[in-house]
């Protein structure tokens, strides 16, 4: 979630439990750090966006990652907190970041709370990254709670149960996309296609839906007053994780993608496609022929013929790609999804340069760019 979804989730927490620590006017700003503390890894960004993906709601977001921030954030706020037990301390700010994780997961980005256990990115499309029915709601209640002193545990706690009442009942509305979806499925085929409903903005009313058919997936938006959605605003030919894998061992952020990704997609950049390149790779790999990447499967793409392999292949999640009429022109631009990377092969069919698109222009990342 954004940065004020999860302050206000500390404001709240301290508002709540006031009345068990000893009258300090630092509790609330220690709640509200707690809170926003996990997200300092966005620090990685200035690595560069492989160290991006792989690190960010990484180990500052896994739950002994929260446990070893809570015990040193105490011991620090502890004598500003009057006396108050070592313990107590600890617990308010475990709770808080807990909040945040909690917070995160019921995202779609995905939230590695195991590590370094396991780095399996956990995430339930219960709320869009940004809702502002969502927060706005808790900053409501955060202006309440300082105006009504007397009443500020209980608006409080009715703005805490809030923030898990929202989630569960945002995935009770979902259901009602995945059954239009499942009986639209049923009339139209392929027999084996699997519609997955994920958040869109302003869910819970609008819904984005990525249909793998076991060959592409397909991407629609949907709603609550029309649960089977409109017609598909892109189809990309699913892309095959193993090739990726293999162009990873000489570019590693493809290898990062690969993991990073849930629904992979591939398609061909427009231009003229290469010459022809052997079809079998040697034991180092990273040869993708066309017929094994996909063609685009969106009208309007190249379509090179399958005796010739793609020089420039794009690959991208389809989660990122937006179908909300509520979000940006730019956020529902199937041509320029978030979080993609753009490949262009030399001739041997091995990864010749790199660029990341996150929003903005291309980023190469690799070969690395000169340092000045």
């Amino acid at each position: 979630m954004d940065p004020v979804t999860h302050v206000a989730s500390g404001i709240l927490i301290g508002q709540a439990v006031r009345g068990r620590f000893p009258r300090s006017r630092w509790l609330i700003v220690f709640a509200a750090l707690c809170a926003w503390i996990p997200d300092i890894d966005n620090l990685v960004t200035y690595l560069g966006p492989e160290a991006y993906m792989r690190h960010h709601r990484g180990l500052t977001h896994s739950i002994l990652g929260g446990a070893a921030m809570a015990a040193l954030l105490a011991a620090v706020f502890r004598p500003l907190l009057k006396e108050t037990s070592f313990a107590r301390v600890f617990v308010l700010a475990f709770g808080c970041i807990l909040m945040h994780d909690f917070l995160d997961v019921i995202t779609t980005y995905g939230t590695q709370i195991f590590l370094p256990f396991s780095d399996a990115r956990i995430g339930f499309p219960a709320v869009f990254i940004v809702d502002p029915l969502y927060t706005g709601v808790m900053l409501v209640a955060v202006v309440l709670g300082f105006a009504m002193k007397t009443r500020a545990k209980a608006v409080a706690a009715l703005a805490l149960a809030w923030l898990f009442l929202y989630p569960a009942a945002s995935l009770g509305l979902r259901e009602i996309v995945v059954a239009g979806q499942e009986k639209r499925l049923a009339a139209e085929g392929p027999p084996h296609a699997v519609a997955h409903v994920t958040t869109d903005g302003l869910s819970p009313f609008f819904w984005k839906v990525v249909v793998d058919d076991g060959e592409s997936y397909r991407v629609r938006g949907a709603s609550l007053w029309d649960p089977a959605g409109g017609p598909d605003i892109a189809v990309r030919a699913k892309a095959d994780r193993e090739k990726l894998r293999r162009l990873g061992r000489d570019a590693s952020i493809l290898a990062t993608y690969d993991w990073f990704a849930e629904f992979l997609a591939v398609s061909v950049a427009a231009g003229p496609p290469a010459a022809t390149i052997p079809p079998a790779p040697g034991a180092d790999g990273g040869l993708i022929s066309a017929a094994q990447a996909g063609q685009a499967a969106s009208p309007g793409d190249p379509s090179p013929s399958a005796s010739a392999s793609p020089r420039t292949l794009i690959f991208s999640d389809m989660r990122f790609l937006g179908t909300s009429p509520a979000l940006p022109e730019a956020w529902r631009n199937p041509n320029r999804p978030s979080f993609s990377v753009r490949v262009e092969l030399d001739g041997s069919g091995r990864p010749e340069k790199v660029y990341y698109y996150r929003g903005g222009g291309p980023v190469r990342v690799f070969p690395a760019a000169p340092t000045p």
